[in-house]
């Protein structure tokens, strides 16, 4: 029987484990929380599929085709068409687990518009729809752990993949980051589906559990990363003293107009500035219009970095139906109530397209480990369209899973067990070294302060070379010092340190190298798209202590 290793309990490693548990395989899910603690909890507004369910002749080929034009242009062709032509099964797929979509007259998953789109192809379940896929994968899940195809370990952090002498990996080494006991599991293949980094931003609309560690880890661990330099701002947040709460595209999908006041009067710049798609135009663009309102004709709502998303027009039984959860958010943490006065939104930081490198079976250039979800560079290439990141994480998991199957057990007896134990008392006497000398030099919460502070001083909407430079200064500067005093409260608070800081040194390096404007990266100092030389994945790797940045060609498409 194939054993499968998953890293993650989201949509992408639920996924990957039911799938994996469908073609016989045993399963085993690791991850620092259960399913519903999950980021894949917080995604409101959708899944993507080519249905054409309201007669617009919508196709697969039209939704790979706006997939590749949001992206730029850089993502993978071959997967990204895949993924257009795998969409409706997938509905189907989950239809088929216990989800509830909301359903129209006649009993289909109702659609509805999303931003960069030109059919309406959106499935949802209300506002709520990320809760309700959880939900029920979670359950199946489950069905599985009770038949003994999948077992569950909660609590858990990874702290190496093992590769034995031929490069091959052969398990992972994890770790309880309350008791710091770390155990040894063995696997055929392992499947990395553990997130967004949101460790190197402090607040984003994420859950602050995927810290990025385990990113930089599989940096460290040999594994390339691909346009680390992609990082979405969604266009409509809500401030608040914890983090920014999202404010679902769907708001705009239903008629939400966003404004600002000019001359005492609502100005709707989307519908000036873009007037076939308004506020639908894809993320990247309007976010950059909202900062251009904000910081350059300095049309501030009430001096604050903010401008104004109105929904009060729509009926207020479709904002309590179909924007249940905005209405929620507005009213807990704001006290806004969005059925009679507008939402002060600005973008913030959301997605990263940017990830382990896979190919077209989602296999990293690893042997034996896959990743899929947002962990993953593949889909997305320089902006994800709203929808496309449950789609993928739900279809990459299932790739995942028929990869591991289709190649099989790997390297067994004493080699395997060798590696296994090698890497496991090498774990312990890290942690044990740790231990010894307890917390010293600067503590981990400054060294995190600085981090974020840096990464959006140098990595926001807007960058250009002389911050980019300053702060990749910074950031390895703060990583050698981490990595040789040994900063933390705990020693997976001085681990996680370390290694986000490894991840952000490759993601302004990646940044640096990038010498163009291309979607989510927009470089001052090089305003104009360069096709000739940068249509192409930025592929990151870390060698000789350093992370180092190559160009690589990406394929064209018909």
């Amino acid at each position: 029987m194939t054993e499968i290793v998953v890293i993650g309990c989201g949509l992408a490693g639920l996924s990957a484990a039911i799938a994996g548990a469908e073609r016989g395989a045993h399963v085993t899910l690791v991850s620092p929380m259960v399913p519903e603690r999950s980021q894949s909890v917080m995604a409101m507004g959708g899944i993507n599929a080519a249905l054409d369910l309201k007669g617009e002749g919508d196709s697969c080929e039209q939704h790979f085709a706006d997939t590749m034009r949001a992206g730029c242009f850089i993502a993978d062709p071959g997967a990204t068409r895949r993924l257009a032509e795998a969409a409706p099964d997938v509905i189907d797929w989950l239809s088929r687990q216990g989800v509830c979509f909301t359903r129209d007259e006649q009993g289909r998953p109702a659609q509805r518009p999303f931003g960069g789109q030109r059919k309406t192809r959106t499935c949802y379940s209300g506002a709520r729809t990320g809760k309700q896929l959880v939900s029920a994968l979670a359950t199946q899940a489950r069905r599985y752990e009770a038949s003994g195809a999948v077992t569950r370990l909660m609590g858990l952090r990874l702290l190496s993949l093992v590769l034995d002498d031929d490069g091959a990996c052969v398990g992972a080494v994890l770790v309880d980051p309350m008791t710091n006991e770390a155990i040894a599991l063995p696997a055929d293949s392992v499947i990395l589906a553990f997130g967004a980094p949101n460790g190197v931003w402090g607040k984003t609309t994420g859950s602050q559990v995927n810290d990025g560690c385990a990113a930089g880890i599989a940096l460290r661990d040999g594994l390339s990363f691909g346009n680390l330099e992609m990082v979405q701002f969604h266009p409509t947040t809500l401030e608040t003293p914890s983090k920014r709460m999202l404010v679902t595209e769907a708001a705009r999908g239903l008629g939400g107009r966003l404004y600002a006041l000019r001359d005492g009067r609502p100005w709707y710049f989307m519908e000036e500035w873009y007037p076939e798609l308004g506020a639908l135009m894809p993320r990247d663009v309007v976010s950059r219009s909202i900062y251009r309102v904000v910081h350059e004709m300095g049309l501030k709502h009430d001096g604050r970095d903010e401008v104004l998303l109105d929904i009060t027009h729509l009926r207020a039984d479709v904002i309590e139906r179909d924007l249940d959860e905005v209405l929620d958010t507005c009213l807990t943490y704001r006290g806004i109530d969005p059925r009679v006065e507008p939402i002060p939104v600005y973008p913030g930081v959301h997605f990263s397209m940017g990830g382990i490198l896979v190919d077209e079976g989602n296999r990293a250039d690893v042997d034996r480990v896959m990743a899929a979800g947002e962990c993953a560079c593949q889909f997305h290439g320089a902006n994800r369209l709203g929808g496309n990141s449950t789609l993928a994480a739900v279809h990459g998991g299932r790739l995942c899973a028929e990869s591991a199957v289709q190649q099989g057990p790997g390297a067994s007896g004493p080699r395997r067990d060798a590696a296994l134990d090698e890497a496991l008392a090498g774990a312990r006497a890290d942690i044990a070294a740790w231990s010894a000398c307890g917390p010293t030099g600067e503590p981990s919460r400054d060294v995190r302060a600085r981090l974020v502070q840096t990464m959006h001083a140098c990595m926001g909407i807007y960058r250009d070379a002389a911050g980019l430079e300053r702060g990749l200064g910074t950031l390895r500067d703060l990583f050698e010092g981490c990595r040789s005093t040994g900063c933390g409260e705990s020693y997976y608070d001085f681990l996680s340190t370390r290694e986000e800081l490894r991840l952000a040194v490759a993601m302004v390096g990646s940044a640096l190298e990038r010498k163009e404007s291309r979607g989510a990266h927009q470089r001052t100092d090089f305003p104009d798209t360069d096709d000739e030389r940068y249509r192409a994945t930025m592929v990151t790797s870390w060698r000789d202590g350093r992370a180092r940045t190559e160009v690589r060609a990406c394929q064209t498409h018909a």
